[in-house]
C-alpha cells in the first residue's frame, strides 16, 4: 500500500506519486528567486569591479557594502540552483 508522507494511505502506486511530485511547479517566489539571484550577484560583481576600476576605496565609499551584498547574492543563487539541481536528479 502506496503511504503519503505523513503516513496516510494515498490511491496509486508509489510511480504515480512520483510522478505526481514531479509535475508539481515550484512555488512562483521560488522561481523568481532562483532565476532573479544570479542577475543581481553578477549586477553587484560588476559594481565591485567598476568600484575598484575607478579606484574607489573599500571603506570611505562604501565599496565594502557592493562586496557583502555581492557575496549574499552569490551565496542565494548557489543555494537555489543547488538544491533545484539535486531535486531534479531526484526526480529522474
Amino acid at each position: 500500500m502506496p503511504m503519503g508522507e505523513d503516513g496516510s494511505w494515498r490511491p496509486g502506486t508509489r510511480e504515480d506519486q512520483r510522478r505526481e511530485a514531479a509535475a508539481r511547479g515550484d512555488d512562483f517566489v521560488v522561481r523568481l528567486l532562483r532565476w532573479s539571484s544570479p542577475v543581481f550577484a553578477v549586477l553587484y560583481w560588476a559594481g565591485v569591479l567598476l568600484g575598484v576600476r575607478q579606484g574607489r576605496t573599500w571603506f570611505d565609499d562604501g565599496l565594502i557594502w557592493y562586496v557583502i551584498f555581492a557575496s549574499a547574492w552569490t551565496f542565494m543563487a548557489i543555494a537555489f540552483w543547488w538544491t533545484h539541481l539535486r531535486a531534479r536528479a531526484r526526480r529522474t
